[in-house]
Formats: structure tokens, C-alpha cells, sequence
């Protein structure tokens, strides 16, 4: 969903307003339209003296189990550094997200009719939440997905173009010289995918990286393909 934010030096200009505040801080470290609900901070030192402020260093989070973690630095009144103290945000991150209406097969086209717009709790989402159903354009869930399931792009790959028990055109390449037969496909793959097909003349089962307009490209010395074809 995202890579934790790191906020390195002292990077508090971007978080001018309520530097002294600790959950103000944590509530900045993931970016709009999504947020962070912090439900409890903790500091090390949770006391400041009369005119002593804090300011942060470092943050990173918040993770998988909604915790971040933020160096802070206290000052005093007239600017001066005093101390460093560490402080655990734990909260819930939100935000919109395209949500499946119904079970999407692996492997079936998706139509913007499958899909709607939800607020989702994204704490533990590990890809890029989906907002848009263009972005599903030739993509096709890697397994199946309940109804209201939280979409992001890591469960979507691209459509296969050569499809189990369907005839695959084999292409056997060496040297330059391409040799072609005829194959049924034992598995779905998409281009860039390696996928087993039998040889239907010669009975052999073979390995091919599936090409964009849905052959089996077979890379092999001459000794090893010629009595294939």
C-alpha cells in the first residue's frame, strides 16, 4: 500500500503547524486522501518543563499493525536543544478504496459494474490501494476475491493470453532459426510467464515463456528440440 515514510533531519517545515504535539506529528505521516487515526501516543518522557517544546527528528510507520515510531527532540524556551525521547503511535490507517460487489474469479475480467468506491481500513494492506477502474484496464485478480473485499494492485496481474487445454502455437528458437509446432497449453499465462504445453506431434512436454501475441517461445540447443518437431 505504501513504503514507510521516513522523515530524516529535521524535516519539521513540512509539519509547521503543532510540532509540539505528538499525535499531530503521527497523523502527518501518511499522505492525503488516506490518513492515520492514531488511537494512543506514547512517549518515553511524557513530562516538559515550562517552555520546552518537541521537535521531530525521525518517523517511520505507521506499519502493518498501525504502530509508527518517532524520534523527538525536546527544546527549550529559547530554542536550545535539551534532550531526545522516542514516542509509539498506534492507530488505524483510512482511506477510499475500490471494493469488489461480488466474488471476482481468478483470472475473470473485471467490469467497473463489479466495483465501488468505499472508505477501507488499509492498516494492513501490503499493495497500492485501488481508487480508479481504469487502472484494472487487461488486468485479472491472481485468485479469487469475496464480495467486499478492499482492492489493491498487488492482487490484479496482467490477463494471460494462452489458456489451459487451449492450442498454443510452440516456437523453438536457436541460433536464430525458429522451428514451429503445434501445443496444448497445461496452464493460463500471461506475457512473460513460463508455461508447460504439450507437443501434440511428438507427445513431449515443454517449458515456453508466453509472448504478447500468446505463443510459447522455447529456447533450446538443436540436439535437444530437433526430434520435437
Amino acid at each position: 500500500m505504501r513504503t514507510p515514510v521516513q522523515i530524516i533531519g529535521l524535516l519539521v517545515a513540512s509539519l509547521a503547524a503543532n510540532t509540539d504535539d505528538p499525535t499531530a506529528m503521527a497523523e502527518r505521516l501518511v499522505a492525503a486522501p488516506d490518513r492515520f487515526e492514531v488511537v494512543s501516543v506514547s512517549v518515553t518522557e511524557d513530562s516538559l518543563a515550562p517552555g520546552e517544546r518537541y521537535e521531530l527528528v525521525e518517523a517511520t510507520g505507521p506499519d502493518l499493525s498501525g504502530r509508527a515510531r518517532l524520534r523527538l527532540r525536546v527544546r527549550a524556551s529559547d530554542g536550545s536543544p535539551v534532550r531526545e525521547t522516542l514516542a509509539t503511535a498506534r492507530g488505524v490507517v483510512r482511506g477510499p478504496a475500490l471494493v469488489a460487489r461480488r466474488a471476482l474469479r481468478r483470472g475473470s475480467a473485471v467490469s467497473s459494474a463489479d466495483l465501488e468506491l468505499r472508505e477501507c481500513d488499509l492498516t494492513r494492506a501490503t499493495g497500492t490501494p485501488l481508487r480508479d477502474p481504469d487502472g484494472l484496464v487487461d488486468r485479472v485478480p491472481l485468485r479469487t476475491l469475496g464480495a467486499g473485499r478492499c482492492l489493491t494492485a498487488d492482487l490484479f496481474g496482467p490477463a494471460p493470453v494462452v489458456h489451459r487445454g487451449r492450442p498454443v502455437e510452440l516456437r523453438y528458437m536457436t541460433h536464430g532459426l525458429t522451428v514451429v509446432a503445434a501445443g496444448t497449453a497445461r496452464a493460463d499465462g500471461a506475457p512473460g510467464d513460463l508455461v508447460p504445453a504439450l507437443n501434440t506431434s511428438s507427445g513431449t512436454l515443454v517449458t515456453g515463456r508466453v509472448t504478447a501475441d500468446g505463443a510459447l517461445v522455447i529456447s533450446r540447443p538443436n540436439s535437444a528440440w530437433r526430434s520435437q518437431e
